[in-house]
């Protein structure tokens, strides 16, 4: 019946896995960083580009060195922004980009004093 078959391709259905980044690449990730300079800041845009760019990160993406200093620096800009969400983001992200990227330890060490 017409019933059973929707309730089998339900169930089939069922047992793929949804990847709400599927396909997503690093370089659209770098071209939208942009959207950290905007004024004014639009925290939602900023939440879902820190949670791509954690995505990319803990999924084995490899960034150069150039790409995550610029990415890192990029992101730390976001600690002027009073959204407390935002800011632990921003941290999050920064922490995964150290290791990463060049000439962070003056950026690192003034976090360090503020936390």
């Amino acid at each position: 019946s017409f019933l059973q078959k929707m309730m089998l391709n339900k169930k089939e259905d069922d047992d793929y896995d949804y990847v709400p980044f599927h396909g997503l690449g690093k370089g659209a990730v770098l071209q939208e960083q942009r959207i950290f300079n905007e004024t004014p800041l639009d925290s939602r845009k900023c939440y879902y580009l820190l949670t791509k760019i954690l995505y990319l990160i803990t999924n084995g993406e490899k960034f150069t060195e150039k790409e995550a200093t610029g990415l890192f620096f990029a992101t730390t800009k976001l600690f002027q922004s009073q959204d407390i969400i935002l800011r632990r983001m921003t941290y999050l992200v920064l922490k995964e980009l150290v290791p990463l990227a060049k000439d962070t330890i003056i950026v690192i060490s003034s976090l360090t004093k503020d936390m």
